[in-house]
């Protein structure tokens, strides 16, 4: 999954399909003005970084991954003024990812933690 947000980048920068924000379709110009194009950038970098580090076993890569699951729901939340059933699912999602990363004795193991 890590490996396959590396389209998220070229596809933030090419003017292909419709772009929406809240159900709403907008312009490319404003995808980027209220902050999508950068979020889909920068998913687009960092979450093949993470996957990188998971396939070395790299103990940096977890809270990298943490770290963006959490960032995801915080922004959709505060700054596209989100849903509050569906950002709940995502702080659970992002609940169940950092206990599956750093509880689980096997994959702990794997970290060499």
């Amino acid at each position: 999954m890590c490996f396959a947000f590396f389209l998220f980048l070229p596809l933030s920068l090419i003017r292909v399909g419709d772009f929406r924000i809240n159900g709403q379709p907008v312009t490319f110009e404003e995808f980027w003005h209220r902050g999508g194009g950068p979020i889909f950038f920068a998913a687009g970098i960092l979450f093949p970084i993470a996957g990188y580090g998971f396939v070395r076993a790299q103990n940096w890569s977890r809270y990298l991954f943490s770290g963006l699951h959490i960032t995801i729901p915080v922004i959709s939340l505060f700054f596209w003024g989100g849903d509050y059933l569906g950002e709940c699912w995502g702080f659970a999602w992002a609940a169940f990812v950092i206990y599956y990363l750093f509880r689980v004795t096997s994959v702990r193991e794997y970290f060499g933690v």
